[in-house]
């Protein structure tokens, strides 16, 4: 009788696990299986930006992992399906993940959020959520992510490849401007080593590839050694030093412009003449 009670009590338990949600992982295709993943920006039903795809630069350390996914952290990934439809949110702003496997085969995840949860939406399978915390906060990143890639592949390759960046046909006028940093070119790393908005003044910032019309472009003219950094007691030789030439052109891809800003070795310059634009 006792032995009954108890294998009634684990079904009565496994029933209500079930009815909370799976603890199962999302079904997304595993990085080994993969040959493309594109991102694209929604808002609701509708795309709101350009499917791009990622390539195969992100994340880098999930290939450590065997069977690893593209939204699995190991060890602190906890993804649980939602069988009760009252408890997913409206789809507002979210990520279109489109992966494409060695065979062609493709599967679409949505990705948005809320302010306690993400959410994985998988058009015939199901939705997934997985709680915020200080590592799992999926949405702001990954969105971040598709906004740089957006203003890589229409801005940054471009002057890359010795060509003029130009105005999108989504423009939709808002004059917005992107900073690009190319430093000594396609192998390096730029002055800053960061791009698009952090020396554009926040209300000329753009948030993503449709708003832009003002391109700057940061580049290396000249790069000359002058020392090292060192331990003082050891002289243990840290990094090297080197005075750089830069020059800050400006594109305007509405009137086709093309103009030279700064020549010179003064970094804080190159804020200065951004600003100084802007101004008048």
């Amino acid at each position: 009788m006792k032995h009954t009670i108890a294998i009634y009590t684990c079904l009565v338990f496994m029933l209500l696990l079930s009815s909370c949600g799976g603890g199962k992982e999302p079904p997304v295709p595993a990085f080994e299986e993969l040959s493309d993943i594109t991102m694209q920006e929604y808002m609701g039903d509708e795309p709101a930006g350009m499917e791009i795809s990622t390539g195969f630069s992100y994340d880098p350390e999930f290939y450590s992992f065997p069977g690893g996914t593209y939204f699995y952290n190991p060890g602190y990934s906890d993804w649980k399906e939602i069988t009760n439809e009252k408890k997913i949110p409206r789809r507002e702003t979210s990520i279109l993940f489109r992966f494409t496997d060695k065979s062609g085969a493709t599967a679409r995840v949505f990705l948005f959020g809320d302010k306690k949860y993400d959410y994985l939406e998988i058009p015939g399978a199901g939705v997934w959520r997985e709680k915020k915390d200080n590592i799992n906060d999926w949405m702001p990143g990954k969105l971040e992510d598709y906004q740089e890639l957006q203003f890589s592949k229409y801005y940054r390759e471009p002057v890359l490849s010795h060509e003029r960046p130009s105005l999108l046909e989504s423009y939709n006028g808002a004059e917005k401007a992107v900073m690009v940093d190319i430093g000594e070119g396609e192998g390096g790393a730029g002055i800053w080593n960061h791009w698009w908005d952090d020396h554009i003044p926040a209300e000329q910032s753009a948030e993503r590839a449709e708003d832009v019309r003002y391109v700057f472009v940061l580049e290396v003219l000249d790069k000359k050694y002058i020392g090292y950094w060192y331990v003082k007691g050891t002289g243990q030789k840290l990094r090297n030093e080197y005075e750089y030439t830069s020059s800050l052109r400006l594109y305007d891809l509405v009137t086709g412009s093309e103009e030279l800003l700064y020549t010179g070795t003064n970094l804080s310059a190159v804020d200065d003449a951004i600003e100084g634009y802007f101004s008048h």
